[in-house]
This record gives C-alpha cells, structure tokens and sequence, in this order.
C-alpha cells in the first residue's frame, strides 16, 4: 500500500527553524519542520544494511539525513578517504559531478559534493564517524539553486536562496555522543 506523502512545508524562511534530533542518530539538526523518519535495508559493500533517514519536503528543498551503522568503519585517513571516494562514486551513478570538497566536522573529515542529477541539484556532504556513515543532502531544482539556472561550479553563480539555507542546514548539522 502506498503512503500518501505529506503536504511540503511552506516556508523556507530560515528564521523559523527548530531543532530536530535523533537520539538514536546521535545527531542534530535544524530544519523548516519535521522530518519524516524510515528505515530500509540497502545494499552495501558489507550486504545488506539497515539505513534509518529523515526526509522533509519544502515548496523548494528537500532535506534529507540518514545513517547506515556499518559493521566496520574506516580506521586509518586512507581508508576513509577510499570509503569517502567509494560514497561519491555511488552518488554519481549516472550523473555529473560540479564540484567536490574535503570538509571536516568536529574533526571528522567528510566529502562535500555538488551533483547535477538530470536538472535536480543534490548538494551532500557525507561523513564516517563511529563506525557509522552519515549522508546530509539537499536537493533543489537547478533554478532555485543557480541565478541563471545553469549548473556551475562557482559560488558566486548561486541563489542567495541556496546558499542562504545550505548554510543554515549543512551549518547546523552536529554529532551528539
């Protein structure tokens, strides 16, 4: 039976936020309303893999968190930068990347990747920690994420609009244990 998905929150007025926190996630975030939680089994390099997300649909962004516990996470910087490469390989099947960075949070170095998925844009940034891989993505269409609605890897070609709430989501983005 198919679930009706609900209505996209209206306003993506940054000021209005809340906090949303998973405490089995261990982790934070702030968003435009709550999020709607699952799990599915996914395939993976380890077989099959429980991934818990939480997903909420804006009138232009959707927001998406998910972590999948791994029965072994990388333990030394190569390891982490090969599963990082693996992570970005997956996301691009069949897409093109715009441009990808080395981030860190709190001390954790992460991949931070812009995605042109056949005119929707998925700006993610991707995390190992505790032997746990998290995904923290927002995806727009190209028009709401670029002035001129082509896809470019220069900042300075983004909405204010994009950047404005990314920096709020990705920004807001904390491991809690």
């Amino acid at each position: 039976m198919a679930q009706k998905r609900p209505a996209p929150v209206k306003d993506d007025n940054v000021s209005g936020w809340k906090e949303f926190s998973s405490a089995e996630g261990q982790f934070t975030v702030s968003l435009p309303g709550t999020p709607k939680a699952d799990i599915v089994n996914v395939g993976t390099p380890f077989g099959p893999l429980k991934s818990h997300f939480f997903v909420l649909e804006s009138d232009k962004f959707l927001y998406y968190v998910s972590y999948v516990d791994l029965p072994a996470g990388p333990q030394t910087p190569e390891e982490n930068k090969a599963a990082l490469d693996a992570s970005r390989d997956r996301a691009l099947a069949n897409h093109r990347l715009i441009s990808e960075n080395d981030i860190t949070l709190e001390g954790i170095v992460g991949r931070d990747l812009l995605v042109d998925r056949n005119g929707l844009i998925l700006k993610g940034r991707f995390f190992y920690a505790r032997q746990r891989l998290y995904h923290v993505i927002l995806t727009a269409p190209t028009n709401v994420v670029f002035r001129d609605g082509k896809p470019s890897a220069n900042a300075k070609d983004r909405s204010d609009l994009f950047e404005k709430t990314s920096a709020k989501f990705f920004n807001s983005f904390k491991l809690t244990k």
